[in-house]
């Protein structure tokens, strides 16, 4: 991870405060996005355990798995069974933006 948790922890803490009118797992989701594309958190890093994270960012975890699902679905991170989710490989964001939800789910058969 580039930063430790509590650092990140902070970082979208004062991203959420800062955040404007749009619902509050797309600011989540927005923040997570800013901090990987800073390099804040980097491919392969672990995320916070969900209750840890929306218990630390005063949030509930169906907001915090709300934004995470479309970061997953947007090829940002990865859940992995039985682990904590982790920040996508920079090539799965690549075709991610490249590509639709349809053909990344045909490639993943």
């Amino acid at each position: 991870m580039g930063m430790g948790e509590k650092s990140i922890e902070s970082f979208l803490q004062k991203a959420l405060q800062e955040g404007g009118s749009a619902p509050l797992y797309l600011q989540l989701r927005s923040s997570l996005q800013t901090a990987m594309n800073r390099g804040l958190l980097r491919p392969g890093a672990k995320l916070l355990a969900e209750r840890a994270l929306s218990q630390g960012l005063g949030i509930s975890r169906v907001t915090l798995r709300k934004a995470i699902d479309q970061l997953c679905l947007d090829g940002w991170l990865v859940r992995q069974q039985g682990a904590r989710t982790v920040v996508a490989p920079r090539l799965e964001k690549m075709v991610s933006k490249l590509t639709g939800p349809w053909v990344r789910a045909r490639i993943s058969r």
